[in-house]
């Protein structure tokens, strides 16, 4: 439940779980990260060349991962939890 949490604060972990993320990252390391920001979502917005753009990226990033929402509620339970308690 910490690590649901714990991710739930972070924008930044929903929008990589919408991207294709690099080989050498484990999905449990990103969402259990205690800073997943700096250790991740930067580097990868770095290599998309979108770091410097308004909110370093978030928005070009976030639509890319809006055409993969059901990969974001599959690896993001709390995201599905949250859109059930807004329907209801």
């Amino acid at each position: 439940m910490r690590n649901a949490l714990h991710s739930m604060r972070f924008f930044e972990v929903w929008l990589l779980a919408g991207h294709d993320l690099p080989k050498d990252w484990g999905w449990q390391d990103v969402r259990s990260h205690e800073h997943p920001k700096e250790a991740y979502y930067r580097p990868f917005a770095k290599s998309r060349g979108v770091l410097e753009e308004p909110a370093e990226g978030r928005g070009v990033l976030a639509k890319e991962a809006a055409s993969r929402y059901a990969r974001i509620r599959s690896l993001c339970p709390e995201v599905a939890a949250l859109e059930a308690r807004l329907e209801a």
